[in-house]
């Protein structure tokens, strides 16, 4: 019975050490996807203001 105990113990000390290892994980994947939309947000806004210019007439064409 207290080998039972010792291995249930164990058993959930290591699910803790995943557990927060996949809490690490996501934090760390959120602040990824973050930094991707943040630069499609600016790569956006670059390509509006191309489209803009183009449809303005310019002396230099």
């Amino acid at each position: 019975m207290a080998a039972n105990i010792k291995q249930n113990a164990d058993n959930a000390a290591q699910t803790e050490k995943i557990a927060r290892q996949s809490s690490q994980d996501a934090e760390a994947s959120g602040a990824a996807v973050d930094g991707a939309v943040g630069a499609m947000r600016t790569i956006a806004e670059k390509i509006s203001i191309v489209q803009e210019s183009r449809g303005r007439p310019t002396c230099w064409r």
